[in-house]
């Protein structure tokens, strides 16, 4: 049949085509990460006051809490100090990052979180997988336990556990979640890891991690996270979890920015 010969179509039948069209399109959109991992992120920043120089994206999935410091300080054990948070911004660089200085080329992240956390346990493996491949992007881990006792000791045990060179994998352990940090379970963690387990409990109680609690506690305080996780690439302050595309691209618009304000 030649098209001259075959039948016109109905305007009824252009308008159902159309409308299933744009369903599909719309239903492909809206599946996680199918049509957007290919397409140029777009980030609406926010300047910030203090810390000069950084800027805020307001976007991600986060655990959020009435008092976002509910958990420092309280229940058994000794309280961490209290640290004022404008006295980092000197030394912000060190406290925040870990190091003097960044190297040309180099993306520091600085991740804000908590084992009970179900988004912090997302985003520390997809940021732990990105350190391990990625040699120029270097994270700096900071324990914000805010939902109480449970929070708090799983904080020591990974900071203890850090002063016999096994953090990553404590870390790993329990970002698995569906635990309870009794001593047993932190013992019976620390002898599966190959970490002596009286010097993990001991190092629990010492005053310098209690300095560390409170020290990144101070630098949350100072960026206003309003919950866990918080994080901060580069210079940009992200409240929230992101997804692996955004993630990705905001770690290469941070190289692309070039140096953090102060840390050069």
């Amino acid at each position: 049949m030649s098209d001259a010969e075959k039948p016109p179509v109905s305007r009824g039948r252009r308008a159902l085509v159309a409308a299933g069209a744009a369903a599909a399109i719309i239903a492909v959109w809206n599946a996680p990460g199918v049509v957007r991992r290919f397409l140029p992120q777009r980030f609406d920043f926010e300047p910030v006051e203090t810390p000069p120089g950084f800027r805020r994206l307001a976007r991600g999935d986060a655990s959020r809490v009435v008092d976002p410091f509910i958990g420092i300080g309280g229940g058994e054990g000794p309280a961490a100090p209290d640290i004022d948070p404008a006295s980092l911004v000197a030394d912000l660089c060190r406290a925040l990052f870990r190091f003097e200085q960044v190297e040309s080329g180099v993306v520091p992240v600085a991740s804000f979180s908590d084992y009970f956390c179900p988004h912090c346990r997302v985003l520390t493996r997809r940021l732990a997988a990105i350190a391990e491949t990625d040699p120029s992007v270097r994270v700096a881990w900071h324990e914000w336990p805010l939902f109480g006792r449970m929070s708090e000791v799983a904080a020591r045990a990974a900071l203890a556990a850090r002063r016999q060179g096994a953090y990553p994998a404590f870390q790993a352990a329990l970002s698995r979640g569906g635990f309870l940090p009794t001593p047993e379970f932190i013992r019976s963690l620390a002898e599966r890891i190959d970490v002596d387990p009286d010097r993990l409990v001991a190092d629990m109680d010492d005053p310098g991690i209690d300095r560390e609690i409170a020290e990144s506690t101070a630098l949350a305080r100072l960026f206003r996270f309003p919950g866990t996780p918080g994080l901060v690439v580069g210079r940009t302050l992200v409240d929230g979890a992101l997804d692996d595309a955004a993630l990705a691209a905001l770690i290469a618009r941070e190289r692309a920015d070039g140096p953090v304000p102060g840390c050069a």
